[in-house]
């Protein structure tokens, strides 16, 4: 991420800053949270989380370094390196986060898998309907 300082914020104005942050987020749509990390971060800063949500999601689902990396367009080592950074992130955050990701990939996975259910059934209904 672009870095706005080097100095460090004192704890109460980091406080406060992470209680704005939260309030920003707060029952929010997948529009409007784009919306506000459009206003937030840079295009770069979006790509690099969606990348990391990429990243978090292929690997627990099994693949390898190797596949994530292809998949996501970045190097076994990025990957490696971003494997041990989530090692330090507390265990309730990440499973936060993987059942979102997962419950999203379940939803676009039901959606494909309805679509050729109804492809299946019209063609089978063509070929038992004699109209």
């Amino acid at each position: 991420m672009t870095h706005v300082s080097r100095k460090k914020l004192a704890p109460h104005t980091e406080k406060v800053l992470q209680e704005f942050i939260k309030a920003a987020f707060y029952k929010l749509d997948g529009s409007e949270t784009f919306k506000i990390l459009n206003t937030l971060l840079s295009e770069t800063e979006i790509a690099m989380l969606k990348k990391r949500a990429g990243i978090i999601l292929l690997l627990e689902l099994g693949y390898s370094p190797e596949e994530v990396a292809g998949t996501i367009k970045t190097t076994r080592q990025t990957i490696s390196r971003f494997r041990l950074q989530t090692k330090l992130v507390p265990e309730g955050d990440k499973n936060l986060l993987m059942r979102k990701l997962k419950l999203t990939f379940a939803k676009e996975l039901t959606k494909d898998f309805l679509k050729n259910l109804d492809l299946s059934k019209r063609s089978l209904l063509k070929k038992i309907t004699p109209f």
